[in-house]
């Protein structure tokens, strides 16, 4: 706009200048000369206007709904998918303080700190996930009811299952008078076996990204009673190990699965189905089997037996035959 500045200025400046006039006397033919002065009248003052500018208002965005909790699962038929709540900001940090991050001890297992703002019989080892092979130890409580807490498995548990919970549910420690219970993170689990076991009842879970286990834990055995899904039990989902051996209630009217191996079997067959493939049990009738957990295996043979067609396989973590 600067041009049109000195347009003005220019403008005004002739508007002020004198403009002389010569007359011509009409009388004596004496030639006079008078000079006038007449004012011109200034041009219209010169207002620049900025043409009006609408902003439009932003429409106003819905907020995101918020994440749905995992909710308990009753059956393998029943899945539901986690998603991490974005919609909450992390708590502020005061100036100059520092979060102490728990380091492994001299016994290479790291203590978890009790959460103020959670019931220590809620905690869950989700929060350790990514730490596969690393071992971490709870602190438990004395409570008077393991009711209301959730614990997905037997011998391999999820990792959002209530540690002191499941605790309980190995053997480790009594509900009355607490205790502390070590884990170690492994890998998630295609399917968690239920089971009833020192009086909690686990559930059953399909895949899931994360487990834990107690290494201090008796392996499963008969002492838990898998009911409807001992069919879907095996050396894996249970967590027992090399030189283990136990005894399995296969309940009546079974639900085959899948099995790799004949006579000698990976660790990732149904035991049940493998039983009915060896000739121990029938599906029907169902029945008690036991079995030895082996190494591994240079390879597994598949075949056809009594109904059952298992499949070849290479070597792959423990293996099992049975004792009988």
């Amino acid at each position: 706009m600067r041009h049109r500045d000195v347009a003005h200025r220019s403008v005004g400046g002739l508007a002020l200048a004198v403009v002389t006039v010569l007359v011509c006397s009409a009388c004596g033919g004496d030639d006079a000369v008078t000079s006038a002065t007449v004012p011109t009248v200034p041009p219209p003052e010169v207002v620049d206007i900025a043409p009006a500018t609408t902003v439009p208002t932003p429409p106003t965005l819905p907020s995101a709904p918020s994440s749905a909790a995992r909710a308990p699962v009753t059956s393998l038929a029943d899945p539901v998918v986690v998603v991490p709540s974005t919609d909450a900001a992390p708590p502020p940090v005061a100036s100059g303080a520092v979060i102490a991050t728990p380091t492994p001890g001299p016994d290479g297992v790291t203590d978890v700190p009790g959460n103020p703002d959670l019931d220590d019989w809620h905690e869950s080892a989700v929060e350790h996930r990514d730490a596969v092979g690393n071992s971490f130890r709870y602190t438990c409580p004395p409570v008077a009811s393991v009711d209301g807490f959730s614990v997905w498995g037997s011998g391999v548990y999820t990792d959002d299952s209530s540690v002191c919970a499941a605790a309980v549910h190995a053997g480790l420690i009594d509900p009355a008078a607490g205790g502390t219970a070590r884990i170690t993170i492994t890998p998630g689990q295609d399917a968690y076996v239920a089971s009833t076991a020192h009086g909690v009842a686990s559930e059953a879970y399909a895949t899931w990204p994360a487990s834990f286990y107690f290494p201090d834990a008796a392996p499963v055995s008969s002492s838990a009673d898998l009911g409807a899904e001992s069919w879907l039990a095996s050396v894996v989902t249970l967590g027992v190990g090399v030189g283990f051996t136990g005894t399995l209630e296969c309940a009546p009217s079974g639900a085959l699965g899948e099995v790799w191996g004949t006579g000698v079997y990976s660790g990732a067959s149904s035991i049940c189905t493998a039983a009915v493939h060896f000739g121990l049990i029938d599906t029907a009738a169902g029945g008690s089997v036991t079995f030895d957990v082996l190494g591994a295996q240079p390879e597994f043979i598949g075949s056809t037996a009594r109904g059952v067609t298992t499949h070849d396989h290479a070597t792959s973590g423990p293996a099992f035959q049975f004792s009988d």
